[in-house]
């Protein structure tokens, strides 16, 4: 039933965005699934990740949990943003920022850190650069200081 539900709502996303592009009437009252589609939904892992509204809580899901010292749940919470398409440079500009604030003069070294992650990921790209921003993230978690 899981499988079921998101593949309709891939489906329902996927209308509304032509419906926007083609100037169409969206209506979402009928949805057609077909089998092809259930087994394409079960060979797939689907993160539903829109911008809009999960970009914001899922940054501030990592920041929080960056603060409470928790690295395997921030870690999902990085992956999540990742998987769903967010762009690494902006992830890694928040580490920066997490590095600046939380951290600060408590340790310099951790926004040079952080600094050489955002260059790094901006140079090898993903998924390169997934593994340097979970470092760079577990290491800013280890050095916060209040």
């Amino acid at each position: 039933m899981n499988v079921l539900q998101l593949v309709v709502l891939v489906r329902l996303s996927s209308r509304k965005r032509f419906c926007k592009k083609s100037g169409q009437a969206y209506s979402p009252s009928r949805v057609l699934i077909t089998k092809n589609d259930v087994k394409e939904g079960l060979q797939k892992s689907h993160i539903l990740y829109d911008r809009a509204e999960e970009h914001y809580n899922c940054i501030s899901a990592l920041h929080k949990l960056m603060e409470g010292s928790d690295p395997s749940t921030s870690f999902y919470w990085l992956a999540r943003m990742l998987e769903g398409g967010e762009d690494p440079l902006y992830v890694a500009r928040r580490l920066m920022r997490f590095a600046s604030e939380d951290i600060g003069l408590a340790d310099p070294f951790a926004l040079a850190q952080a600094l050489a992650t955002c260059k790094d990921c901006h140079f090898i790209g993903m998924p390169e650069c997934e593994v340097l921003l979970a470092q760079c993230s577990l290491f800013c978690q280890n050095l916060k200081v209040y």
